[in-house]
């Protein structure tokens, strides 16, 4: 389905969604994500409820991509991504923001990004620590 001017098509949801700010640099993720990394869109989730880990939690994470973790066939979180609008400053606050949602889905990587600037972390030693880029989804076992 090709976008309309106000309207982007959702890959993952499979549905079409208000092309706002935020929404606009969600896309552009969702399809680096799926493109460049080779995320199947079967194991990405776009605007995941918080409450399936959580049940008092309203919040919803931007994109959860995971990844094959268990030898019965259960996921596990690979990357937590937080897209801001444009102009959105990438500071303390977002990063808080970001960090609670990790304390909830413990994800191996953490990406935020405004579409201008994006930062990159890795899970090690039981914190995030700043990382240069992700690897490709392509590279981990067991994902096709």
């Amino acid at each position: 389905m090709p976008a309309q001017s106000d309207r982007l098509f959702d890959p993952v949801r499979r549905k079409s969604v208000a092309a706002k700010p935020e929404e606009k640099i969600r896309q552009a993720l969702t399809r680096w994500l799926l493109e460049n990394l080779k995320v199947p869109p079967r194991l990405a989730s776009v605007e995941y409820s918080l409450s399936a880990l959580d049940p008092s939690s309203r919040k919803r994470a931007d994109i959860v991509v995971w990844q094959p973790g268990s030898r019965d066939g259960g996921l596990r979180p690979w990357l937590l991504a937080e897209c801001k609008a444009p102009g959105i400053s990438l500071d303390d606050r977002v990063a808080d923001q970001v960090r609670r949602y990790a304390e909830k889905i413990h994800a191996e990587f953490v990406l935020i990004t405004n579409g201008e600037l994006t930062r990159y972390f890795r899970l090690g030693q039981g914190r995030y620590e700043e990382i240069e880029r992700l690897p490709s989804f392509s590279s981990i076992k067991n994902v096709n």
